[in-house]
């Protein structure tokens, strides 16, 4: 399968959950069954979602695609914190600056924060749009520039393996 297939498919998966919303700050989520797929992926009471959502989001895409890269190699990678997923997947050769379609944005706020969303569409050389968990406090689509001056700093992209 190559890597736009498995973006495709990472893509569509994602925009199931556009509009998911959850019970601010973090303490649920308005769709039960919803609730019950990010705690399968790791999720608490609590907990920022963004980066459990990219997981939720991979772990059902890689059904499709192909479930042992999920287990073998995605899962164990995972961290439900940004900062240490970035770092993970950047040590193991997987990272990128270069957005593609599927791919997952990691964003540095602090030390140990930070943001994460599915690219839904490359625009040119800086600009694209995600789709993001806990973005306000929903699954929401999101136009961003890789120039982002204020806020947080774009790391870089983890693509589809």
């Amino acid at each position: 399968m190559t890597t736009e297939e498995k973006g495709s498919i990472i893509i569509n998966i994602a925009k199931n959950y556009i509009g998911q919303q959850e019970i601010p700050p973090n303490t649920g989520f308005q769709e039960k069954w919803f609730e019950e797929d990010l705690k399968a992926v790791g999720w608490q009471k609590n907990f920022m979602w963004c980066v459990l959502f990219c997981k939720l989001v991979y772990k059902e895409a890689y059904k499709l695609i192909d479930i042992s890269i999920y287990t073998n190699i995605i899962r164990p990678l995972f961290s439900a914190n940004s900062q240490i997923l970035w770092k993970r997947f950047r040590e193991a050769g997987y990272t990128s600056d270069k957005p593609i379609p599927g791919a997952i944005a990691i964003w540095k706020l602090s030390k140990s924060r930070g943001h994460a969303g599915i690219v839904k569409t490359v625009l040119g050389d800086n600009d694209f749009i995600t789709i993001e968990g806990n973005k306000g406090d929903k699954v929401s689509i999101v136009n961003r520039t890789i120039k982002n001056k204020t806020g947080y700093k774009l790391l870089g992209f983890i693509h589809p393996l």
